[in-house]
């Protein structure tokens, strides 16, 4: 497995990407490949690096440079998820970053492993420079004052990390609509159904990058199984039609793609394969 940061800084523009590690987690097969037979299941596992019903993967943080700007797209989990994720901080120093560096927090949805990083133990924020950036529709979801009361048990813990996180914010939070911009280059796209407001960013100069977040959770099941759902989307139907589109348009484009929880450095380019797609790594 290649190490994140055996990725050397790629330039983008006027920007540069480096990667942070936060570790890895660790998901069952009803999460990873919640549509696939039961006798298949062992089978995704295996190619994903897994076995004993589930698969590792990777918590990659992109780390965007542009002028006097630190933005980081995600926060890690900390050590709200599990044990063998929570290093960012750890990792961001082997790039001469500390917390108090980071400008910009872009949040491409407010689940665990994506935002519990950003606190600690007492919900403080660790970023304390920051401004933070959140789709206005995850916002919404996140924060309905009847939230438990129209969605499952499963996500009541992932509400109330995320309020938590929402308040932490305070009033260096700005929310983004589809098209706008962070900062110029850097554009919020709308990739709804991981969660309601998820957001991917296309980040503009050079051949271009587009990052994924969870929109599209691995390089293999959903490139080859595109019909299939993952197991934490709220919206599995919604989440099946952004990631066709999705892969439609990054297999039309030489935009560079990047996921958050893709082995490797995560890295590469997407291509048609037939009727279904190919990720082709840098």
């Amino acid at each position: 497995m290649q190490d994140p940061h055996d990725l050397r800084p790629l330039r983008y523009g006027d920007f540069e990407l480096t990667l942070a590690s936060d570790g890895i987690i660790v998901l069952p097969a009803a999460i990873v490949v919640p549509d696939a037979p039961e006798t298949e299941r062992p089978y995704w596992l295996a190619r994903l690096g897994g076995g004993w019903g589930s698969a590792p993967m990777s918590a990659h943080v992109p780390v965007l440079r542009k002028g006097d700007d630190v933005i980081l797209v995600d926060a890690g989990s900390g050590r709200s998820f599990q044990d063998t994720a929570g290093n960012l901080v750890e990792n961001l120093r082997l790039h001469g970053i500390i917390p108090q560096d980071v400008t910009k927090i872009v949040f491409t949805h407010m689940h665990p492993d994506h935002v519990g990083g950003m606190i600690d133990g007492e919900g403080a924020a660790v970023f304390a420079n920051a401004s933070y950036f959140v789709g206005q529709a995850e916002y919404a979801f996140w924060r309905d004052p009847e939230f438990k009361g129209r969605r499952p048990e499963s996500l009541h813990a992932f509400a109330d990390l995320a309020v938590k996180c929402f308040s932490a914010m305070g009033d260096s939070l700005t929310l983004l609509r589809d098209g706008q911009e962070v900062v110029e280059g850097l554009v919020a796209r709308a990739t709804p159904g991981h969660t309601p407001g998820h957001l991917s960013l296309h980040l503009h100069g050079g051949e271009g990058l587009f990052i994924v977040g969870d929109a599209i959770t691995n390089p293999l099941v959903p490139f080859e199984n595109p019909d299939w759902g993952f197991g934490f989307d709220v919206d599995r139907d919604i989440g099946v039609r952004t990631r066709k589109r999705l892969l439609d348009e990054l297999a039309a484009s030489s935009y560079d793609v990047l996921g958050y929880h893709w082995l490797g450095s995560g890295l590469g380019r997407v291509e048609r394969s037939g009727r279904t797609y190919r990720f082709v790594a840098a």
